[in-house]
């Protein structure tokens, strides 16, 4: 069976095949050249962007994985703390029984 999860990691191999080819075409030319560096500064954009986009990518697919299996209240609390200070705090900074109340309250003491 088929899980977001899964789906995520087989979709996350196929986008470093793009890196693959940039490394192949950057091996024509001598590290002096333009094309070389050029080639080479976006191997490395592209790696943080792919690395920034998996990262986010991997931690949606695991809660929606989660949910539909379970409830918000069945994931961990240090995720249920994260989702609401990323999602419905707009990142603000509370302090930690602050956190631990708030998703208390919202997760009908789920923790």
């Amino acid at each position: 069976m088929d899980t977001n999860l899964s789906l995520e990691i087989e979709g996350a191999a196929q986008r470093w095949s793009e890196i693959e080819t940039l490394l192949e075409l950057a091996s024509k030319y001598e590290p002096e050249q333009k094309q070389y560096q050029s080639i080479c500064r976006s191997i490395a954009m592209l790696i943080c962007s792919h690395f920034e986009g998996a990262v986010k990518a991997l931690s949606k697919a695991m809660v929606t994985d989660i949910l539909d299996h379970g409830s918000f209240s069945d994931l961990p609390t240090a995720m249920q703390i994260r989702y609401l200070e990323s999602i419905m705090l707009d990142n603000r900074p509370l302090d930690d029984r602050a956190k631990i109340a708030l998703c208390a309250q919202l997760c009908n003491g789920g923790f």
